[in-house]
């Protein structure tokens, strides 16, 4: 699996036949149809100390480490886009491909990540991961299927892109 830009590159090189991811590619000759929206969620280990803290604002949250999607994800874009509105810049001391490995460094102590709240759904019910309460800092992350407009569908694609629209 590749970054956003990679799995583009391969739709339109017809490598792959669809994409499912968070996010949006923004191109006209790609069919986008949403199919969840999952709010984000500030995670730290439960060890943390904003972890007892009632609520906190951006500016407190970034005087920690903080563990990112990598430079070009879209919910890196998403991440940033919202900084900017509390005109801080992100200098994450880990960034990574993989969610999980996010996860793994947030639950490690290693610092506090930004990622879907159903991504941490089992590590918060287990106790290794707590949401961080910052103020007036609401992300969601939706979900599209992308293919492009030309593509041939066949019964068996068809089929494919309903399960993924209709399945819960």
């Amino acid at each position: 699996m590749g970054n956003e830009r990679e799995l583009e590159a391969q739709l339109f090189n017809r490598q792959i036949d669809l994409v499912l991811m968070e996010g949006l590619l923004e191109n006209e000759s790609l069919v986008k149809v949403p199919v969840s929206s999952e709010p984000m969620s500030v995670l730290a280990a439960p060890s943390h100390p904003l972890a007892s803290v009632a609520s906190i604002t951006v500016p407190e949250m970034m005087e920690y480490p903080l563990l990112l999607r990598e430079p070009g994800s879209l919910i890196r874009q998403l991440i940033d886009s919202a900084f900017l509105f509390y005109s801080v810049t992100a200098s994450p001391v880990w960034t990574s491909t993989s969610s999980h490995a996010l996860l793994t460094g947030a639950e490690k102590g290693f610092g506090i990540t930004i990622l879907p709240k159903i991504l941490a759904k089992d590590s918060i019910r287990l106790g290794r991961l707590v949401e961080l309460p910052v103020e007036a800092f609401n992300l969601s992350c939706t979900s599209h299927v992308m293919f492009l407009q030309d593509k041939y569908q066949t019964f068996a694609f068809q089929s494919l892109v309903n399960v993924i629209l209709f399945s819960e």
